[in-house]
């Protein structure tokens, strides 16, 4: 997306500047591009002499170069007008993702909680997360006693010892 908005830019830069030294506009396109076919036209069909046929020839390369200066005008604005609508396409696409991954979240959160009451971690108990009156309950244990709160970090650490430890079984 970075790209695309650096090419925005770039692409209005150029706008500016081409605009700026006087382009013929897009109403002048078909002007040009029917001089240029008359002329073509002419040439293909009546007799002249050759140094008449080389006239006309340059004309209508200058004409050709006034249509491509005019054409590339058209298709920057084109390109402006097709990069702003990648750059809205990828930012509606970047909120589509952010909104799943919160809904992702508070599913996790939801797990998470299940786990914890499940394994009785944090003052869960038969009735939910608190008492009568409405404080969180803690069983009182003797210190070597008590769980440990378990995140999600320690799963990790204790699938790689078993996969350390799996590997040596495998190796010997």
């Amino acid at each position: 997306m970075a790209y695309k908005e650096k090419e925005a830019i770039v692409v209005d830069k150029m706008l500016k500047t081409e605009s700026a030294k006087e382009h013929p506009k897009g109403g002048r396109i078909g002007y040009l591009k029917k001089m240029k076919s008359q002329l073509e036209f002419k040439i293909s069909t009546e007799a002249a002499s050759l140094s008449e046929e080389r006239a006309l020839v340059r004309k209508i390369d200058e004409i050709g170069k006034q249509l491509d200066e005019a054409l590339a005008l058209v298709r920057l604005e084109r390109k402006r007008e097709l990069v702003k609508g990648d750059i809205e396409q990828f930012r509606k696409g970047i909120m589509d993702l952010d909104k799943e991954i919160v809904g992702m979240d508070v599913k996790l959160d939801a797990v998470y909680t299940e786990l914890r009451k499940v394994l009785g971690i944090g003052g869960w108990n038969k009735h939910g997360p608190a008492g009568a009156d409405g404080k969180m309950l803690h069983k009182k244990r003797a210190p070597a006693a008590q769980l440990k709160e378990i995140n999600l970090e320690d799963i990790a650490v204790i699938k790689r010892k078993g996969a350390k430890h799996a590997a040596a079984a495998d190796g010997a």
